[in-house]
């Protein structure tokens, strides 16, 4: 970060207007933009905390899992009892703390085979305490999990990518992610570990980054106005106000875009866009941003497959 930080004020060019301790408000300012957490470190510590609260039902697949995978013979009689009750036989894994969405994988490659893998652990593990390892509240409380976890694990393989900026899908995940939790909230099932998580979330994610809040309206389906609509949603998700965290940004992109102005404005070069197949994110997500059936305002001009050239947008245009 030392080293970041000396290259891109460098880049940019001193602050046009220095105001007192410069030096160390341009030093915060530019680690807010440089340092950021993993998003899907982030994730995986949101689920794990809530899913401590439902240990114990997730404790006996474990068990059942290593006890089947613990011999090769239980591995072979399990693979002709399927073959008998005409599945296809496969192995199951077990879930790992360091493993992003390893508990939601163990699920949901498990729940499919919820009749014969109960059958043959209740006729060769015998009972616990009198009852069967897994009984159907175990089954009804692992489907609904495994339900739940889906989209922490939609986020996390789309914030994972490689052949696509991720940094402007940051918002809408945390805008799903908020609302989801919010929908869940009177579900019976999960209220134990809906407070954990959503504590959770909030610490990471109560304070948005403004790189998250520059890559958003900077993308022309978003601009200021699709920034305003997913705080306003955002804010009745989590019941934090962010009037002011919208103005701030406002005013730190009009100020980073100075900066640009002033140090590049001079041979700025009229290029063809350069549209992506694949932006990583799905269209409909918009629909809940402006209150349409996935669209934006310029989703047509997004579905067509050229374009003529255009010049780097002014100010002004952010706001349109």
């Amino acid at each position: 970060m030392s080293k970041l930080i000396p290259k891109f004020v460098s880049y940019l060019g001193p602050d046009p207007a220095p105001l007192d301790n410069v030096n160390r408000e341009n030093d915060n300012a530019l680690r807010g933009l440089l340092h950021q957490r993993c998003a899907c470190h982030i994730i995986n510590l949101i689920v794990k905390f809530g899913l401590k609260r439902v240990k114990s039902y997730l404790e006996a697949f474990r068990n059942a899992i290593s006890y089947l995978n613990s011999s090769n013979q239980r591995i072979g009689e399990f693979h002709n009892y399927c073959i008998v009750k005409g599945v296809k036989p496969r192995k199951f894994g077990l879930d790992m703390d360091v493993r992003w969405n390893s508990t939601y994988l163990m699920l949901k490659h498990l729940i499919p085979y919820k009749a014969t893998f109960s059958t043959f652990i209740a006729a060769n593990y015998g009972l616990v305490n009198g009852e069967p390892l897994l009984s159907e509240g175990h089954w009804t409380i692992a489907e609904k999990i495994m339900e739940f976890l889906g989209i922490f694990y939609e986020s996390t393989v789309a914030l994972s990518g490689v052949y696509y900026p991720t940094s402007p899908l940051m918002l809408h995940h945390i805008l799903e992610i908020a609302c989801h939790l919010h929908a869940k909230e009177t579900d019976p099932l999960l209220m134990s570990i809906l407070t954990p998580m959503k504590l959770k979330f909030l610490k990471y994610w109560q304070n948005i980054s403004l790189l998250y809040s520059f890559a958003f309206v900077l993308d022309p389906r978003a601009k200021m106005r699709g920034f305003h609509n997913v705080l306003q949603l955002l804010s009745q998700a989590i019941g934090v106000a962010y009037s002011n965290y919208f103005t701030e940004v406002r005013a730190e992109l009009y100020k980073l875009y100075n900066k640009y102005e002033n140090k590049y404005g001079a041979v700025r070069l009229q290029r063809p866009s350069n549209i992506s197949g694949s932006s990583g994110k799905k269209k409909n997500t918009w629909g809940k941003i402006y209150g349409a059936t996935g669209t934006s305002p310029s989703s047509p001009a997004l579905a067509s497959t050229s374009s003529p050239a255009v010049s780097v947008p002014l100010v002004s245009e952010l706001s349109s």
